[in-house]
């Protein structure tokens, strides 16, 4: 695989805490299956981003919450560049982490994911910093209206100010702010976030019984 040092992954990743982690998920598991599953759905979106990784394909940097540097690089490893969130909303958070690698890192293009998308794979990566080269967004969107994935190939602030998060407007309004500049964009497969009670059914029987203890 050819290599493309300026082309830049960003995680977002929270760390794992019983009763803080996927809390909308605790009244179907429980505070600590709840935290077990953040993990195991963290620690898979690594599996799946490490080909890419070593191959020298990107760069891949991780965007954390609720720990420490060391509590952070001990449980997923020295392969990462790692920079805390910013205090704000997530529209705060993602311009600055853009912000970071497009002015830090030189990067070219950059896309950021979340951890809590079971179906996201290589593939999808891959479509998503190829089509940066045609365009000057991409998005991935979500069942839930809200979106997956976005890539840049430079900082564009007003693209996070004024945001609903967390609710099922947020594509479409990125979507409208997106049209409104002129920015040529293109939309990836629809994937389901597994946030809620009913997003279990999309996980395979098998992660579900490898990822939590038996009762």
């Amino acid at each position: 695989m050819k290599q493309f040092s300026h082309y830049h992954l960003i995680i977002f990743a929270k760390y794992p805490l019983a009763g803080k982690s996927k809390t909308r998920l605790i009244p179907a598991l429980g505070p600590n299956n709840a935290a077990r599953l953040q993990i195991a759905l963290t620690e898979l979106t690594i599996r799946k981003i490490n080909p890419l990784l070593i191959s020298g394909y990107l760069h891949a940097h991780i965007f954390f919450t609720g720990c420490t540097l060391k509590e952070i690089r001990t449980w997923l490893g020295s392969s990462f560049v790692y920079r805390e969130q910013v205090a704000g909303d997530l529209g705060l958070k993602m311009s600055n982490a853009f912000t970071d690698v497009f002015h830090e890192h030189a990067a070219s293009r950059a896309v950021i994911v979340g951890t809590d998308i079971y179906h996201l794979h290589t593939d999808i990566i891959l479509e998503a910093f190829d089509s940066l080269g045609h365009h000057d967004l991409v998005l991935g969107p979500a069942a839930d209206g809200g979106y997956y994935l976005i890539g840049l190939n430079e900082p564009q602030p007003g693209l996070f100010q004024n945001i609903a998060w967390g609710s099922s407007s947020v594509l479409e309004t990125t979507l409208n702010k997106a049209t409104s500049n002129k920015m040529r964009f293109h939309l990836l497969k629809r994937l389901h976030d597994i946030d809620r009670p009913d997003d279990l059914k999309y996980l395979d029987e098998d992660f579900i019984s490898s990822s939590l203890p038996k009762t």
